[in-house]
C-alpha cells in the first residue's frame, strides 16, 4: 500500500481574504439582529412558517403555524392520513381565519394556561393566543384519542 501526494490544480484560484471580506454585506451584529427579530403576521414569509412539511395548510392572517415538536408534527401527519379529520382541520382554519368559531369550541387546555383547545368531532387543535395583537399560534393539531400524549409531551414545553 502506498501513499502519495495529493493532486492540487492550480487553474482554481482561492480568494483571498480581502475578496472574502468584501463579499460580506453583514455584520455578526446584523445577522444577530434579523435572527432575534420577531417579525408580525406581514412580515413573516410563507416559507419560514413551520407547516410540518404540508403545503396544503391554507395560511391565515389570525394565526401562523408553530409546529416545533416532533409529537406535534407526527401527530399532524396521521391527521393529514384520514381524510375526513383532514377536511375538519381545513374546515375549522377557515373557520379560524373568518373569525366564525364559537366560544363552545374553544375552552382552556386541561392543565394549562397558556394553551387554548379548539374541539372538533375527530380533531383537536392545541393554540397559543397571540400576545399584543400578534396573531394567535397553532401549536398541534392532532387526533381525538392523542390528547393525552400530546398533554404529556407539552407538559415541560408549555405552563
Amino acid at each position: 500500500m502506498r501513499f502519495g501526494a495529493a493532486e492540487f490544480d492550480d487553474q482554481c484560484s482561492v480568494p483571498n481574504k480581502e475578496q472574502l471580506q468584501e463579499s460580506e454585506s453583514f455584520t455578526y451584529d446584523d445577522y444577530r439582529y434579523k435572527k432575534n427579530k420577531k417579525r408580525s403576521k406581514d412580515q413573516c414569509p410563507i416559507d419560514e412558517q413551520n407547516k410540518a412539511g404540508i403545503d396544503e395548510l391554507p395560511d391565515g392572517s389570525e394565526f401562523i403555524y408553530n409546529l416545533e415538536t416532533k409529537a406535534a408534527k407526527k401527530a399532524l401527519k396521521k391527521v393529514w392520513k384520514n381524510l375526513e379529520a383532514k377536511k375538519e382541520v381545513l374546515a375549522g382554519l377557515d373557520r379560524m381565519n373568518k373569525g366564525e368559531l364559537l366560544p363552545r369550541n374553544q375552552k382552556n387546555f386541561k392543565g394549562f394556561k397558556t394553551l387554548k383547545e379548539l374541539k372538533f368531532t375527530k380533531t383537536r387543535m392545541l393554540i397559543r393566543p397571540g400576545i399584543n395583537g400578534s396573531p394567535d399560534q397553532v401549536v398541534a393539531i392532532f387526533m381525538r384519542p392523542d390528547m393525552d400524549h400530546i398533554a404529556s409531551i407539552f407538559k415541560d414545553k408549555y405552563k
